[in-house]
């Protein structure tokens, strides 16, 4: 009678050539961990903003991609959130990247119509997409304002756009976020309690009501109670109004509307 305990040989040997295999397996990740880490930290950059960009590899990647000009630029809600904006800020400090064609175009409609419609002219849109040559497009910020230069796949220029500093101050300031109480903003502005919020939304025109609701409505449910806001005049057309939300922890939005909007929410005590 057969012992119900004797391995034959053979399974032994499929045993141990599965030892082998996993030991190998096991030792070529530990190979390929800095760029497994890398995935995971470009994973958490694009899905949780909030998170610290960690990983050596990964950070060390995105410098040198930085250097070279082709990074698709990482979320960070340190300031500004918003990849546009944030594109925009590195451009003024000296530090440009280059973003795909596709990528600017989903990040440009994105914006609420009012910004995006009065900083680039129709025409230069047209022009734009009849250029079958336009790959990619990389920002110069000056005091005077930004050239948007639209590149081939080999990097040569094919048409440049300009935008009016005041423009470029618009895109840069929108969705400003403080961690913090409004007061925190750097600006001189009357404090209104937010109870009185819905009041005065109510007496916006039916077309800006609709414009404001479409910027602020996730922020609202995401972190009601609103506690306070504050409006400060940007330029003659816009304004900056400051959200101070209560949930989970104080936290402070800015986003730039029409004066139109900022006139009735800010009109009274």
């Amino acid at each position: 009678m057969n012992n119900p305990f004797d391995v034959p040989g053979s399974t032994v040997r499929k045993i141990g050539f599965t030892k082998i295999f996993i030991a190998i397996f096991a030792a070529f990740l530990l190979i390929q961990y800095s760029l497994i880490e890398r995935i995971i930290g470009r994973y958490l950059a694009v899905h949780n903003s909030e998170r610290p960009l960690a990983g050596q590899a990964w950070t060390s990647g995105v410098e040198k991609e930085l250097a070279a000009g082709r990074s698709e630029v990482p979320e960070v809600t340190n300031g500004v959130r918003g990849d546009l904006a944030q594109w925009f800020l590195r451009a003024e400090r000296g530090r440009p990247t280059t973003l795909s064609l596709q990528r600017f175009a989903t990040l440009w409609t994105s914006l609420p119509g009012f910004l995006s419609e009065t900083a680039i002219e129709n025409d230069d849109w047209q022009k734009l997409a009849m250029n079958p040559e336009a790959d990619r497009v990389r920002p110069t910020v000056s005091k005077k304002g930004v050239e948007l230069t639209f590149l081939t796949a080999s990097n040569r220029p094919v048409m440049r756009i300009n935008m009016k500093r005041g423009i470029a101050n618009r895109l840069m300031l929108h969705n400003q976020v403080i961690n913090d109480s409004v007061t925190k903003s750097n600006v001189e502005m009357r404090l209104i309690d937010g109870k009185s919020f819905n009041e005065r939304f109510l007496k916006l025109q039916p077309a800006d009501r609709k414009v404001a609701w479409s910027m602020l409505s996730v922020d609202i449910l995401l972190h009601r109670p609103i506690l306070r806001y504050g409006i400060n005049a940007l330029d003659d057309s816009y304004s900056v109004l400051w959200m101070e939300y209560q949930s989970p922890t104080i936290t402070s939005i800015g986003y730039v509307i029409p004066n139109s909007i900022a006139s009735t929410l800010g009109a009274g005590g």
